[in-house]
């Protein structure tokens, strides 16, 4: 079994590429996802050759997001980072930067056509222990993805998103992620 089959169950690969994640878990899980800002700061520059596959050296924002069930206790399902070239950012996506959308989802909601391109030779197929966030619903050997993507409109490279997901259980839209005792 090839790596992209086995993360099918986890993320379609194909759908992240012009839908946002956060949509896709919303839809596996059966209600909507909160994002919650856990982290920004600003990259002013980068030595030479900077980050290649945006073709820049900077500034970058570095953004963290957590991506929470909206029923309670509210328990993380996912974590989305971004290197974001802003001044590439339409003016109104600019500003929901202070939101805790991820970009992806921020900027289908300005109504932005966005596409992405998964690095074949960054995703990976991991657990939830490696994961860089506490996923208490999830056992730690529950399967999980890593997947990295570089965010385009038209032929402007946005960002390098990097979206940690693990395998979602099968719920009812009432039942709540509940974290595991032991």
């Amino acid at each position: 079994m090839t790596a992209r089959l086995a993360t099918a169950d986890v993320i379609d690969l194909t759908a992240c590429l012009s839908i946002p994640v956060a949509q896709l878990l919303q839809e596996r899980l059966g209600r909507p996802l909160r994002g919650q800002l856990a982290d920004q700061d600003v990259i002013r520059r980068i030595r030479a050759p900077g980050l290649v596959k945006l073709q820049t050296t900077g500034p970058v924002t570095h953004r963290h997001v957590i991506l929470r069930d909206s029923q309670e206790p509210h328990l993380p399902v996912a974590v989305a980072w971004a290197l974001v070239v802003v001044r590439r950012l339409p003016p109104s996506v600019r500003e929901g930067l202070k939101s805790g959308e991820p970009l992806d989802r921020l900027l289908t909601a300005h109504g932005s056509a966005w596409t992405a391109e998964v690095l074949p030779d960054e995703y990976r197929l991991t657990t939830t222990e490696q994961l860089s966030a506490n996923f208490p619903w999830a056992a730690p050997d529950t399967p999980a993805a890593e997947v990295t993507r570089i965010l385009s409109v038209g032929a402007r490279l946005l960002a390098v998103l990097i979206d940690e997901v693990p395998r979602l259980p099968q719920l009812g839209p009432a039942e709540p992620l509940i974290p595991l005792t032991g």
